[in-house]
């Protein structure tokens, strides 16, 4: 299924490096690595890799165990069971742990962690020894437009400015590895967006390995050349983010991406008879009970074919129309995202129908 309509959808693949990962080294290797708490499993067997230069995303609500999976992989948490490779090299097993200064790790947290006793440039050249510190601390002070501020200290500076600070910070002593976790997360809307993207361009053009813990799926999608879902300790499913979007292995995993409209029914040769026609069921036995699961921008207005519904409210989001619907005799209630203004009056009817190829049909319970 492609979804050309979606406004996050490629936002990731805009470098023609992504096709070349697959083959990439991995930079991090994380195998079966767990860890509880008091005997309540935070992590539970999570494997994944980055391979060397990408993005990869960890994303999950709070309490998933994205955060503590991260700190196991900077060495400031010690596993259970598992293992942790960077650049080839055990960083933790069974018998090894070395100390987070030992992983050739650089990390950036969501509080920037910036030292308020030391200007920007001890700051920065914190890590750095030898007369190559000061031209590395222009270099990057340059490359982050911040150049001058050197003698500044960190309550001087604003919000996105601290942060691009301690980015540079954790890339002066060129990392094998960049581990962030929620580094946006404090920053305002406007702000945010403006720092994310420079931050990306500067990982980018540093060639260097990321691994971004987030809890906003945009956030994941804009960022990430690999998106892994994290839900309840366990890694859920793992890819490019357009895998994810399109195929993902759950119902649980498509709802982090958007609302979600979901219509149950039974497979009946190859398909599914809905309330807005039918849907190819492909691989699901007849009998069973399947869900079609349609996100609200896929959920359109049609002059003709899908059903009629009751409109309940409709408002204006600038870019598009958010309608809610109750589908006649159903006592359905749905979601649509239209482009541009479109306001029904509230009570009144319109049809609504959807493309089957934008569906995901999952089994009940999935």
């Amino acid at each position: 299924m492609n979804d050309a309509a979606s406004p996050i959808l490629w936002a990731s693949q805009n470098w023609a490096h992504i096709a070349a990962l697959p083959d990439a080294p991995p930079m991090l290797q994380v195998e079966a690595l767990c860890r509880s708490f008091a005997d309540t499993p935070a992590v539970h067997d999570v494997s994944f890799s980055v391979p060397k230069g990408a993005v990869t995303c960890l994303l999950g609500p709070s309490g998933c165990g994205k955060s503590t999976t991260l700190r196991m992989i900077a060495g400031i948490e010690q596993p259970d069971s598992g293992s942790v490779r960077i650049d080839g090299k055990i960083m933790s097993d069974a018998t090894t742990f070395l100390p987070p200064e030992r992983r050739c790790i650089g990390l950036v947290f969501q509080d920037f962690a910036l030292f308020p006793h030391l200007d920007v440039a001890a700051n920065i050249g914190f890590g750095l020894r030898g007369k190559i510190a000061p031209r590395r601390i222009d270099e990057l002070l340059e490359r982050v437009g911040l150049s001058g501020y050197g003698a500044k200290f960190p309550h001087e500076l604003s919000g996105g400015e601290q942060q691009r600070i301690a980015l540079i910070r954790a890339l002066a002593p060129r990392p094998c590895l960049m581990l962030m976790d929620e580094p946006f997360s404090s920053l305002d809307h406007r702000l945010r967006d403006g720092v994310r993207d420079a931050t990306l361009d500067l990982l980018r053009d540093s060639g260097t390995t990321v691994l971004m813990v987030t809890h906003d799926p945009e956030e994941a999608m804009l960022m990430g050349d690999r998106i892994a879902v994290m839900r309840r300790g366990r890694l859920i499913q793992e890819g490019r983010p357009h895998e994810l979007y399109d195929r993902p292995v759950d119902r649980g995993v498509a709802a982090f991406f958007s609302d979600l409209n979901r219509l149950e029914g039974r497979v009946s040769q190859g398909s599914i008879a809905t309330p807005l026609g039918r849907f190819p069921a492909p691989g699901l036995p007849d009998g069973s009970c399947a869900e079609v699961v349609i996100r609200p921008q896929h959920l359109t207005p049609t002059a003709h074919g899908g059903a009629l519904a009751r409109v309940t409210r409709a408002r204006y989001l600038g870019r598009e129309s958010l309608i809610e619907l109750h589908l006649d005799g159903t006592g359905l209630a749905l979601k649509a995202r239209v482009p541009g203004l479109l306001l029904p009056e509230p009570g009144s009817s319109i049809r609504i129908g959807a493309d089957p190829e934008f569906a995901l049909i999952l089994p009940c319970g999935d």
